[in-house]
This record gives structure tokens, sequence and C-alpha cells, in this order.
């Protein structure tokens, strides 16, 4: 017998190994196995079973699991992530099934056979260290041992995912305010968990709204409220992942890695906020669990239920193409919401604390609560030498670079690289160094300085967690300031008086082709979730924008799906891109060039809409693809094999 392995490597192929005659009864696929590679063991998932013998290949070492510890359903929305997002199977299945991932200490042997009393009530790890998984395999294949888990639950392979289910309810997209939102969700798993079915919830976040939503959602349904993500020990996720694996009527609430939990019963996939970015895995492999998770929900039969005040133009786009039913709460059309909203004067940014001290200072004598947003977490960005003229830039790629004060670094805004900060200039060497385009850290800075005995409170992706619960308990009536980025969007239930914008309209900017949507969403966002009394933009002269489209989300979402299908980009197309990390100028433009030459062998350089040297030396480069993965899968594949090419798909921006 011959099997093939998926190892978690990033090579796009499996690897043969000789199944040992002993191991020959329990091997089925998708089983982890352990095989020698590269002299040591590694851990891997089997993808094919053959009839076969070949006594050159190595063997395999051991099992893993006595028989597969997910269904056939997520193994096929693995392979589907792994064709989807052009990443080798194996990795994907190391993000399914990692190897902290360790159950045996929380499973029990029950028999009443004397061939196996020797195993009576020891933990699975325990007799498999004592007798060997071998062995312990054979008894539990034959009948003779049975496994419990932690409740004490039989724990049995799980059933296959292809039996036919018949959906009872509609996929919908509900657009409105956090409360309506949130009364639809409980609605909607009320009765899921009354037909002792489970629900996948995806939250954007564990600190701000996760915890609002995990807060509201346990005060009706109690301990059937599970978190599995971020801030868990390796032992309480292998029991979460027991439990809503053998349980039934659970409400598992995650971020990312609860897409792919094998849970028992599901009835209903949520996904809350689906337009955050925090919803995209940079490790392991890049996938957006939000595409995951409704791929799941449509594997399984299941309805989706995509919830948001302002949702990305893709899902608007989505929720039509696949036959979405559209609920709307119409609160963004009420001229109260209107009203609160104020302009005023322009200026240049060097007068923003001239404008802002009045608000602050009027906010502090009424016992006020006042949020800020920036665009920007750092201390000020595109610094500039006073004595040349010339801006200082990032070594590497040329790109604009951010000032971080309180790390005294500079950072990339284009490649990310991040670099000591010293006070003087590379080209005359000037110590007198400006910069605009401020950001929370310096907000924060100044306020203190001018406002000494006012609570100041800095709210970033960095300090959401530390802030959160002490912003949240603060009493009313007692002034407080708050600066931050778009995390002040998730500080739900935190409402303030006044919302003072600074620099929204730079977001255009920042964000490509989504510049827009994105200042949309962000605006939207933060109304909804601090309920300002009071909005106030504080705008540069040279980048007025008209506000007054933003509340009207039928003619923005119309108008922006047809300038995104006149410029061919999503969500019409899918946009891949390619990264060249060479040893040298000519390695580079070598590597650009046997791309090129992919392309045209394969019929598809037409998709080629972009080239760009990002390193002045040539050893870097982007190129970027248009198309759907399944005209470019042929052509991808092949690139992914070079050396030093790495391949994303849907980049958040470009």
């Amino acid at each position: 017998m011959i099997v093939d392995v998926a190892l978690p490597i990033p090579v796009m192929k499996t690897f043969s190994y000789a199944v040992p005659e002993p191991l020959k009864p329990a091997i089925v696929p998708y089983l982890r196995i352990r095989v020698p590679f590269h002299n040591r063991l590694r851990t891997g998932v089997i993808t094919g079973i053959r009839e076969e013998t070949d006594d050159t290949l190595k063997a395999v070492d051991d099992l893993v699991d006595l028989f597969p510890v997910v269904d056939d359903t997520l193994m096929e929305l693995g392979l589907w992530a792994a064709r989807y997002y052009l990443v080798p199977v194996g990795l994907v299945f190391k993000y399914i099934l990692p190897s902290n991932l360790n159950l045996d200490p929380l499973l029990t042997i029950r028999t009443d056979e004397k061939e196996a009393e020797k195993m009576k009530n020891l933990s699975l790890k325990k007799a498999v260290k004592t007798f060997g998984r071998a062995e312990a395999g054979m008894f539990f294949r034959q009948g003779k041992i049975s496994l419990h888990g932690v409740a004490g639950h039989p724990f049995l392979p799980l059933v296959s995912g292809d039996i036919p289910v018949t959906r009872k309810e509609d996929n919908c997209l509900f657009i409105g305010d956090v409360q309506n939102r949130l009364d639809y969700y409980i609605e909607a798993i009320d009765r899921q968990i009354s037909d002792r079915k489970s629900v996948l919830m995806l939250l954007p976040d564990r600190h701000g709204s996760g915890a609002h939503f995990r807060k509201a959602l346990t005060r009706v349904f109690g301990d059937r409220v599970l978190w599995y993500g971020t801030g868990m020990t390796n032992r309480s996720r292998a029991e979460h992942f027991l439990r809503v694996r053998e349980g039934e009527g659970y409400v598992i609430l995650g971020n990312k890695s609860c897409v792919f939990l094998p849970i028992a019963n599901m009835g209903l996939v949520v996904v809350e906020r689906h337009e955050e970015d925090e919803y995209r895995n940079e490790e392991g492999f890049k996938f957006n669990a939000v595409s995951v998770a409704l791929k799941r929900a449509d594997l399984a039969g299941v309805p989706a239920i995509v919830g948001s005040a302002a949702p990305s133009v893709e899902m608007y786009q989505y929720a039509k193409d696949y036959r979405f039913s559209v609920r709307k709460e119409q609160w963004l059309l009420d001229p109260a919401w209107r009203e609160r909203m104020a302009v005023p004067d322009l200026f240049s940014s060097n007068q923003f604390l001239e404008e802002l001290i009045p608000i602050i200072k009027e906010g502090q004598e009424r016992g006020e609560r006042i949020a800020v947003f920036t665009p920007r977490k750092d201390y000020g960005s595109y610094l500039l030498c006073h004595s040349c003229k010339k801006p200082l830039l990032c070594p590497s790629c040329e790109g604009v670079v951010g000032y971080h004060k309180e790390e005294g670094r500079l950072t990339c805004i284009t490649c990310g690289k991040s670099v000591p900060y010293e006070e003087r200039c590379g080209h005359c060497n000037s110590n007198i160094i400006r910069f605009s385009r401020i950001g929370a850290e310096y907000v924060v800075e100044k306020l203190t300085e001018l406002f000494p005995g006012l609570r100041i409170v800095k709210v970033t992706g960095d300090s959401l967690r530390a802030e959160t619960t002490g912003i949240r308990k603060a009493s009313v009536g007692s002034p407080m300031v708050m600066v931050g980025t778009q995390s002040l969007s998730k500080l739900y239930g935190c409402r303030v008086d006044k919302l003072v914008l600074f620099g929204w309209e730079g977001l255009r900017k920042m964000g490509g082709y989504r510049s827009d949507e994105r200042m949309l969403q962000i605006l939207i966002n933060l109304v909804d979730a601090l309920t300002p009394g009071k909005t106030i933009f504080l705008m540069e002269r040279r980048r007025k924008i008209d506000i007054s489209g933003y509340g009207e989300p039928d003619q923005f979402y119309g108008e922006e799906l047809l300038k995104r299908r006149d410029a061919e980009f999503p969500p019409f197309t899918r946009i891949f891109l390619i990264e060249v990390h060479a040893t040298s100028g000519e390695a580079g433009k070598e590597s650009v060039r046997m791309i090129e030459e992919v392309l045209h062998r394969e019929g598809v350089e037409e998709a080629l809409s972009g080239v760009m040297k990002t390193e002045k030396s040539g050893k870097r480069w982007r190129l970027i693809l248009r198309g759907t993965s399944e005209e470019l899968l042929t052509a991808l594949t092949s690139i992914y094999t070079l050396r030093g090419v790495q391949i994303e798909a849907d980049p958040l921006t470009i």
C-alpha cells in the first residue's frame, strides 16, 4: 500500500510513502500520519491511497490519529481554499489541523473487553505511550475500546459531509445599525439552538466589537456561547475543538481559525462586519475568513447571514449574484443623522490644533466624551528636510515613511521596512526635519501638553485591548478624549458627545481603488459604534469633499459598481499580486522574464496589467494579474514554482 501525503511545506505537490503492514488496516483518507522527510519526522495528511508496492519509498513512521478528526466537508473546503488562494494543500491542512492540536490527553479509554483491560480508564496519551498507537488503533477498530471526551461524550468518527441537506432559510445580507443587527442575529440563532443545531459566527476582533457581541449573546444563550481563537491556551483550544465536534446547540464565536472547526450539526453561519481587514489571515496561508465561511455554508447546505452598517462593494454585488435576500434598515436616511453632521471652515494642516483646541476645551467644561479620528496611528508621515526640501524616503523602495516617535523608528508605508530614526537628512545632513500628515501619536502628545488634567486615551489596533475595559467603565459626565484610528469604530456602547474627523478625506489617497469605499465604511462604522451627538469634519482646503453622498447607500454602491465594472476591478474580476525577491538586479529581471514567458505559454499574457520595480537595486519586483482563478490557475501554479516568487490572491490594496 502506498499513500500520498500533503506536508506543511510551500511545495505544490504531495509525497509518496509505503505503509507498513501493521498500519494498513488503519489507513484512510485525510488521516494525520507521521513520516520521515529530510532527516526529520513531519506530520502530514493522507490525500490518496494506492494498492501498490514500491520498495524504494520510505515508510510511514506512525499514526497521529486513530481516525480523521474532521469530516469530508471540511476537507473539501480545504481543497477549495488551496485552489482558490493558490496555496499548497499541505499548508492548508496544517492550518485546519495544527501541530499543537493535541487531543490525546483529553480522550479517555473505556472498555469491557478482557483483552483490552490494561487500557481501561487510561487517557489515550498514556495508552499510546505505554502500548503504542498501533495496538490502541487495532483495539479501537475492532470495537474493543471506545474513546470519550471531556464531557464523557463518545468520540466517534464524524458523519460524512455528503449527506443531502435541505436549506430551510435563505441567505441574507442585513444592512443596519448595530442594535438591529444584533436583534436579527439573536432571533436567527435562537431558531437554530431550539432545533439543537450549532451556529458559527465570525467577529472581526476579540476585545472591541467582539467583546460587545460576545457579552450580548452570552446574556441570551449562556454557556452555549464559546470562543475559539486568539487568547486561548492549547488545552482550552483542544477542549473547545472536542465540545463543538461532539455536542450540539452551541454558538461558536471566533475570527479566523474557527472557520475550519468540525462543528457537529451546524445550522447557520453568521458574519459580522465582513468588510474588516482583520478577517484576512496572514499566518500559515493567506486567506479571507469571510469567503471561506460563505463557501463552508454553501458546502454544508446551511444559510448564511452577513451583517454590516456599511457592507463592501464586493459583498453588495455578491448578494445580487448569489440571490441573497437584502434587508436594509434606513437609519442613515433619518434627517436627524444629517443634522448632526458639521463641516466648519477649512484650514491647512498646521492649523489643526487651533481648530481642535476650542472643541476640546468646551467639551472639558461640559464633561463631554470626545472622539478624535485620524487615519494614521504614527506621529507623522512624509518627513521633509527643511534645508534642501527633499523628502526622507525608505532606503529599500524609496517609498514614503511614517515616524513612530514612541519607538524611535521610521516605517515604510509601501514595503513595511522599519529602520531607526536619525534626525538628519540623508541628502544634505541637516537636522531640521519637519513632517505633515500627522497621526494619533502626535495628537495625543500635543493634547496632553495643552490639557494636563484631562484624561486622553489613544485607541489604535495596538492599544485597543488595553484601553477598551477602562473606557467602557469610565463614569458618565467625566470628560475624556479618545484619539485613534478606525479602531474607534469597534467601541460599541461607548457613546460620545462629539466625533471629530481630522484627515478623513485623506483616505482617498491611501486606499487604492477601494478608497471611496473605505471612507464610507469608516465614517458609517464610527457613527454606528459611537452614536455621537455631533460629528465634526475638519478638512484641509485642497482636499474638501462632499459628504452628502455617503448617507445614500444605494446611490453610492450603484455608482461605485459602474466604475469598478468599467475599470475591470473586483468584484468583476480577481487580482493576484506577484512579488519577486531576487538575489541581484539581473536575477530579478530574469524572474520577471520567466513569469512573462509562462503567461505567454498559457495564453493569458493579457491578464498582466502592471510590472513595477519596488527596490532601486532591482532585487524586488511586483506584477499584477487580473482574471478568474480558473483562467489563471495553470499559469499561477507554474509561477509559484519559480524561486523567490510569492503570490497573494485578492490583496487588500494595490
